[in-house]
Parts: C-alpha cells; structure tokens; sequence
C-alpha cells in the first residue's frame, strides 16, 4: 500500500490556517486519499467522500465550498471530478521521471472537459511542454517497437 506524506509546513499555510475542522478534514481526504494521483485529478463522487471522511453530505459541500474559495481543490459536479490544486507541488514531480509524467498526462487526457482543465495549464504551463514531448515519446518508442516487430 503506498501512502502520501504531507510535509508538516502545509500548517503554515494561510489557506489552511483559516479552514475549520470539517474543511481541515475534506482537504487532507482529497489531498491524501487512496485515489489521488500525483496530479492531484481524479474522479470522485461527494457521496463516497462523505461515506469515507463520515461527515454528512451537507457538511462536506459546505466545506468544499469553502475549499474551492480558497483555491486549493477545483471540483466539476458533472464529472465528479477533483483537482487537488497543489498536489504537484507537494508530490515533487521530478521531471525526469517518465512514469510519474506519464500519469499525469493520461489523468489530463482523461479529464479534457471538465470545467477547470485550462486552469491546471495556467497554474502549471511547463506540463503543456512535457505532454508534447511525451506524444513524441510515445511516437518514436511506437515507431521503433513497430521496426522490430518487421525484422
């Protein structure tokens, strides 16, 4: 099981500092549970959130409310899609590490249209680059793989 640290200076923040304790408690779900990859996008509906944080429906859209004011987690309602919105800060995505690009970018290819997709490439423009460059990857790895297939 592999579990998601978060650096204790995340208290410092002022974003966090100001939640209450419904709030402090969504964040950290999302941020931290299970189904969140690095880029911090995936689908989730609020009833299995509230299901799992044990908190009321209501209390967990009064507090995400107040998370989306905050800016630190997008949520589409059509899609039942979450960006946690500095989980790639947090996670230290290196960017030479291709598995951890590669997730990213099929999680970005997954999520085209939802509501806050151009706002993950205004908060993060260099993943534009790396999602290019990685569909060149893709090509030339498909390219060769295809070349040794023929001989």
């Amino acid at each position: 099981m592999k579990y998601h640290t978060i650096k204790a200076d995340i208290w410092e923040d002022e974003k966090i500092r100001v939640l209450d304790a419904n709030q402090k408690l969504l964040f950290f779900y999302l941020f931290s549970n299970r189904r969140c990859p690095p880029s911090g996008i995936y689908k989730l509906s609020i009833e299995s959130a509230a299901f799992e944080i044990t908190l009321p429906q209501d209390k967990v859209l009064n507090a995400l409310k107040e998370l989306i004011h905050q800016e630190l987690i997008s949520f589409d309602p059509k899609r039942n899609s979450f960006w946690v919105r500095g989980k790639i800060k947090h996670h230290k995505v290196d960017f030479r590490d291709y598995v951890a690009l590669k997730s990213i970018r099929n999680d970005l290819d997954a999520f085209k249209d939802v509501s806050w997709y151009q706002d993950f490439f205004e908060k993060y423009p260099q993943f534009i680059d790396i999602a290019i460059e990685l569909e060149e990857l893709k090509k030339i790895r498909y390219q060769k793989n295809k070349a040794k297939e023929n001989d």
